[in-house]
């Protein structure tokens, strides 16, 4: 009877992991329709000021609590990959399709395959791989449109340069999942610190690193207002606390009982709500493909979610 309990228990704590993970992809899935709203900002600066707001954010949770506890290295890995997150991904749009950017990010999937199998030893199962098929064929539909690698020239354009950052990015979201995951791992096996407190410090110090690199072009902005700009700002506070903050928060606490391919997998609801927000907002009615790529990364994320998964250790 005690391991027909223990066997619910784990089950109950798996989905609790999936659950948070899924509410952290449903406030991402906002950052779309908030950045196409705001006007007068320019896409680093939008990228530095939502960091700003959002290392204020972590550090009112660690109540100025900043300094890591042990695991520097570990730590300061996870928050430079996080930088180039939240980074690569701003200036990639900005010099590449949105499309592309979609794509060539979400190739943190096969990332999390490698590398979670090189340094978390954990394998991926077959319907994991199956659902990360499916998933990225469903990507590529919603976004739809070539990519740009090389133009006919052979010249290594703006446009290659920001599929070579969006491919950056999707590495370091596939590095950033792996660090959240093994601090939160080691957090669960020590009592000398809350489980929160390593993965809520790399967040810190990535935001932190984001802020750095774009408060010159926010504060070059600001020092031209142009109508709605005031707006904007507000915008930007939603996506750092809330979009990205919060974001990240249930993100990182899913991390805890959830595999990290399958918190890349469940994080396909991303792509999937962008477009519907961005319609809801802004206006932009979904295409036939981006339709039909939805249905496909819902059926990864069913997959994800229906079949049992693997105990975690």
């Amino acid at each position: 009877m005690s391991r027909v309990h223990h066997n619910i228990a784990s089950g109950f704590s798996a989905l609790s992991g999936n659950l948070y993970v899924l509410t952290g992809a449903l406030l991402w899935s906002t950052g779309g329709a908030g950045i196409k709203l705001i006007s007068g900002l320019s896409p680093l600066a939008i990228a530095g000021g939502r960091s700003l707001v959002c290392a204020v954010f972590f550090a009112a949770l660690l109540r100025g609590r900043v300094m890591p506890k042990g695991r520097f290295s570990l730590i300061a890995a996870g928050a430079l990959a996080y930088a180039g997150v939240v980074i690569g991904f701003v200036v990639s749009t900005r010099f590449t399709t949105a499309a592309n950017t979609i794509i060539l990010q979400y190739t943190s999937l096969i990332w999390v395959i490698v590398l979670g199998w090189l340094f978390l030893k954990e394998r991926a199962q077959t319907h994991e791989i199956i659902a990360v098929a499916i998933g990225l064929a469903g990507v590529v539909l919603c976004a739809g449109g070539g990519f740009s690698l090389w133009r006919s020239t052979g010249v290594l354009s703006l446009a290659s340069l920001g599929d070579g950052l969006a491919l950056f990015s999707g590495l370091c979201f596939a590095l950033t999942t792996l660090a959240l995951r093994r601090l939160r791992s080691a957090a669960s096996a020590s009592e000398e610190q809350p489980g929160d407190y390593a993965a809520l410090v790399t967040l810190f110090f990535g935001n932190t690193l984001a802020a750095v690199v774009g408060l010159p072009s926010l504060l070059r902005d600001l020092q031209t207002p142009v109508a709605g700009q005031s707006v904007g700002l507000w915008i930007v506070a939603w996506l750092g606390i809330a979009q990205l903050g919060g974001g990240y928060w249930f993100f990182q606490r899913g991390l805890k009982t959830t595999r990290a391919l399958s918190a890349n997998l469940i994080s396909l609801v991303e792509p999937l709500l962008n477009p519907l927000w961005v319609a809801l907002f802004v206006g932009e009615t979904p295409s036939r493909e981006t339709t039909a790529g939805g249905l496909l990364i819902l059926g990864a994320i069913v997959l994800t979610f229906g079949l049992r998964p693997r105990q975690l250790k």
